[in-house]
Parts: structure tokens; C-alpha cells; sequence
């Protein structure tokens, strides 16, 4: 696998990334640890997921296949798709 650097920050990343957006939606939590477990042993180290993706379950199940190697990853998240009432919807708890 190759990597690059996120500008000047140090931050170094696999030049494939991993999409989420099955998880919780498609694939359940076995499914989704079996893909990133295949993804981390292939070398990727960046893994893209939203709010929205399954409903938030993607973001879930991705902490929970990482587990230990979260320290090895770079997540890119996004939180721009409504959820749940209220002005602010961008997660479940933001009316609360």
C-alpha cells in the first residue's frame, strides 16, 4: 500500500480509502468487522463514514471493527444529513 501525507500535518494515510456508507444499512456489524479487518490487512488506514450511513449505525460499527487499531486510522466523518428533530439535526441526541 502506499501512503501520502495529509498536508503538513503528519498525519499519514493509505492512498485508497475505504467507503462506509454499507455499513448498518446493507452489512451488518460481523459483515462491516470482516471488511475493515480485510481493508487494515491490505494497508488501508483511512475509512470514510457519515452520520447518515445506516442510519448512524456506520459510525458505530466502524469504532467497534476498529477497536484496538483506532489509533492507526484516520476517520473522515461528515455530519451534514438531518437526523432526528429540532433546529440542530445532526444526530440522534442534538434536539435533546
Amino acid at each position: 500500500m502506499k501512503y501520502r501525507s495529509v498536508g503538513r500535518s503528519g498525519l499519514q494515510v493509505s492512498v485508497v480509502g475505504l467507503g462506509c456508507n454499507n455499513f448498518g444499512a446493507r452489512i451488518d456489524q460481523d459483515a462491516s468487522t470482516k471488511v475493515v479487518a480485510a481493508s487494515l490487512d491490505a494497508g488501508i488506514t483511512f475509512f470514510d463514514t457519515s452520520n447518515s450511513y445506516g442510519n448512524g449505525l456506520s459510525e458505530e460499527f466502524l469504532g467497534a471493527a476498529l477497536g484496538g487499531h483506532r489509533d492507526d486510522t484516520v476517520i473522515a466523518t461528515k455530519f451534514c444529513s438531518p437526523m432526528g428533530e429540532g433546529p440542530y439535526r445532526v444526530g440522534p441526541r442534538a434536539s435533546t
